[in-house]
């Protein structure tokens, strides 16, 4: 029998260019951000969720300890409130998106971490995350036509913006059983594209 749990659902917000620049254009309600879910299982077990590119077929989905996504700055958590969720039904959402957000199709305007985390918000509370965590994507989106492409990426990272990498976490903070790669496996193949 699956039984439902206490989830306690949190956005954690993190700087992805300096924190000084980004607090410059905070105040037109822009910013230049990574996020990832946190969700915390009857207050004992917690784990950040979020996207990341690679240039592979493979999922793009990571698992963190919360607050401490690699490459990026910590600014804020979001709560997001409680919600009663099974192990499996958490599992399934994941295994879902896991499949769909894989690291190729990372696309810094139109499909990136805080369009997951926004999905994985959505599917599991029904609320979407704060508006103001991905608008400077939109904003730029929509006058893209008007900015000259040299400005745009190509592949699936940009530049002097810092898109987090696929990371194992320890087994503890892992919703599935299956076996992992030491991070230092992991980061080689997503270096390099070899085991």
């Amino acid at each position: 029998m699956d039984v439902e749990r206490t989830v306690r659902v949190a956005v954690n917000v993190y700087d992805v260019i300096e924190p000084k620049t980004n607090d410059k254009i905070y105040w037109l309600g822009l910013g230049a951000f990574h996020s990832g879910l946190v969700l915390n299982i009857d207050h004992v077990m917690a784990a950040e969720y979020g996207f990341g590119a690679h240039p592979f077929p493979t999922s793009g989905v990571f698992v963190v300890e919360p607050g401490k996504a690699e490459g990026c700055i910590f600014r804020v958590r979001v709560d997001m409130g409680e919600v009663k969720l099974s192990l499996n039904q958490i599992r399934e959402v994941l295994s879902e998106l896991a499949a769909a957000f894989t690291g190729c199709s990372y696309d810094l305007l139109n499909r990136n971490c805080n369009h997951f985390t926004s999905e994985l918000a959505l599917r599991l509370t029904g609320r979407d995350i704060p508006g103001w965590i991905n608008r400077l994507g939109g904003v730029i989106e929509s006058v893209k036509c008007c900015i000259p492409t040299k400005y745009f990426p190509k592949g699936p990272s940009a530049e002097g913006i810092a898109i987090p990498q696929p990371q194992v976490a320890d087994e503890d903070v892992s919703l599935d059983d299956s076996p992992r790669q030491s991070p230092r496996e992991a980061k080689k193949l997503v270096s390099d594209g070899t085991k």
